[in-house]
Order: C-alpha cells, then sequence, then structure tokens
C-alpha cells in the first residue's frame, strides 16, 4: 500500500533533513519520532478510525508530524488542514465536515482535543467503510460557496510511488490547498526536504531560497507578478533554483515571457486541477463527472478517486458512479 510506502522511504531517509522552518530543522528520523508522539496523543484522545480531525495551523513541523499521525493505515483517519479565516468560517467548515476533534497547532503549546460525532453525510459513511485515511480540502466552488472535497489519502500517495529527483522544496502553498498537499507527498516520498515559512513575501522567499538552497518553488502567477515587480531575485542569491511550477490560476503569457528572461536558467513547470480533479499531468485522460443535487459530485481518473461533500440535505440525492 502507498501509505505503508511512504513510512518504509521515511525510515530509509534516515539523517536526511526532512522539515526546515525557520527555528528547527528536522530529519527524517526526528520527524517519524514525532509522529510516534502524536501517535501516543491520538490514543490518549481515543481518536481512531473514522475520526475527523481539524488541523488548525500553517505547514509546520506539529502539523506535518500530525497529518502522518493520522494517515496512517492503522488509524483510518479524515484529516481536515485548516488555515486562516475568520472563527465563524472554521466553526462553519468543521460543521460541514463534521469534524468530532480539533488540534491547535499555531502558537505556544499544541492541544487537541473533542469527541467523536456520528458522522451522516453518505458518501463521507460510505468512504469510512474503506478504513483508508482521507483529506478533507475546502475550496470556494463554481458559485462562490464553499465546498469540501474528500480525497483517499493512499490515492494520493499513489502517483508518486514511482522513484523521483530528491529535492529541497519550499512549502509556498498550504496544506489546505490541494498544491500545497502535493509538494509534501511527492517531497517525501522521494526523501527531500520541505522548508516551511510564514512569510510569502518576494523578498522573504528569495531570502529564504538562498538560505536553504532551495531546488523548487511550487508557487501561483500573481505571487510571480509580484517577484518580478519587486525585482528581489536580484538581490539574493538564487542560482540554487532549478524549477518553478505554477499553478491555481491562469498565467499571462507576458509574465512568462518576463520570467524566462529574469530567470533564464530555472525551469518552468505548469500544473493545473483544482482540489475536486487534483493536480493534473499536462497530459491526461479525459474526466468523467456525474453531477447530483445540491453541489455533490462524485469524480475520477486514472490516477485516484474522490468524493465530494457539501451541505446539501439530501446527501446521495442524484449520485451515480462514472465508470
Amino acid at each position: 500500500m502507498a501509505v505503508n510506502l511512504l513510512f518504509q522511504r521515511m525510515a530509509e531517509a534516515g539523517n536526511s533533513v526532512s522539515i526546515i522552518s525557520d527555528t528547527e530543522r528536522a530529519t527524517y528520523e526526528q520527524l517519524l519520532e514525532r509522529v510516534d508522539g502524536w501517535t501516543s496523543k491520538l490514543d490518549e484522545a481515543k481518536i481512531g478510525q473514522g475520526s475527523l480531525v481539524a488541523l488548525l495551523g500553517d505547514c509546520s513541523l506539529r502539523s506535518v508530524s500530525l497529518l502522518l499521525a493520522l494517515v496512517r493505515l492503522r488509524r483510518g483517519a479524515i484529516a481536515v488542514p485548516m488555515h486562516g479565516g475568520t472563527e465563524a468560517q472554521k466553526e462553519e467548515y468543521q460543521k460541514v465536515a463534521e469534524v468530532g476533534f480539533v488540534a491547535q497547532l499555531d502558537g505556544g503549546e499544541e492541544s487537541i482535543g473533542g469527541e467523536k460525532v456520528a458522522v451522516t453525510n453518505a458518501l463521507t459513511k460510505e468512504f469510512l467503510t474503506r478504513g483508508h485515511p482521507g483529506l478533507i480540502l475546502f475550496s470556494s466552488g463554481s458559485t462562490g460557496t464553499p465546498e469540501a472535497s474528500l480525497l483517499d489519502f493512499s490515492a494520493l500517495l499513489e502517483r508518486y510511488e514511482k522513484p523521483s529527483k530528491k529535492m529541497c522544496t519550499l512549502a509556498f502553498l498550504l496544506l489546505d490547498h490541494i498544491g500545497g498537499t502535493n509538494t509534501l507527498l511527492y517531497t517525501l516520498m522521494n526523501g527531500g526536504a520541505v522548508v516551511v515559512t510564514k512569510s510569502r513575501d518576494p523578498d522573504s522567499v528569495c531570502q529564504i531560497i538562498e538560505s536553504c538552497k532551495v531546488e523548487r518553488l511550487p508557487t501561483s502567477p500573481t505571487f510571480l507578478k509580484m517577484l518580478l515587480l519587486s525585482r528581489a531575485y536580484e538581490k539574493h542569491d538564487i542560482t540554487c533554483l532549478k524549477m518553478i511550477s505554477y499553478g491555481t490560476e491562469m498565467m499571462p503569457e507576458s509574465t512568462l515571457q518576463a520570467l524566462h528572461k529574469a530567470l533564464p536558467d530555472v525551469t518552468l513547470k505548469q500544473t493545473y486541477g483544482t482540489t475536486e480533479t487534483g493536480i493534473l499531468r499536462s497530459r491526461s485522460k479525459r474526466l468523467r463527472i456525474s453531477v447530483g443535487q445540491d453541489r455533490w459530485r462524485w469524480l475520477s481518473n486514472e490516477d485516484h478517486r474522490q468524493y465530494l461533500v457539501g451541505k446539501g440535505e439530501d446527501s446521495d440525492a442524484g449520485i451515480s458512479q462514472c465508470s
């Protein structure tokens, strides 16, 4: 199974650096120790198979180690990363996802607590019968109304089973974004280092690239426009940077040409997709979509399956499987 393979590769990485932050640098061995520590806390809080857990906080050693503890196959829990937003929004998201447990990961002391709640969503209930670890990510949806996507974590990992390049990557996109999740999974599956930061302005990012020898920067066209306007790349030595991958929005041709001119030795790679479809390769088979009522949908492609959950009362209305 892909989750077992992830932990096997992490164990093999041993003393290689896994997570780099402003205050600490952890090897894979130390990351796994943190995962074990969270496992004990999960047992104490009676969080097990079928539990839905909100992770409140930025991408950090804390959040990554807790996420990994939750997705271990023997747990079969569903993680719900959340960052930013008002308290009212967070409460609404937790209600939509039917979260029972909440982990506070920002600030001083970390904490986790709550109780298991009865899941009423038909698609979530069906998913839980598999015993697979899951991941719920929120997006604004096509109408601007928040939607929640439930993804099979094991299936997400399967696309990274084939070994690839080991790179030092800046986690620019957060864990509550499909791009941030894929960045983390790709890097850990290949024994690379994930650099986490709370500062995402051009000057800070270029400083981090220089000091941490970042090789890959997954980001958005909006940030790249800001980078070009600031010319921060001229103030720092970022010759270590080998690749910039961009997605989440359209890339203007003028911005792309300016990037090629400003950073001629950096490979520019486009990724595209949404939370619902995942990060797709440029050549992929056509998706077949069955749309039911009240924003409930099921999608499938050659890489993985996933289910959408929402706030409708008739959770299984109009849902059918795509072949």
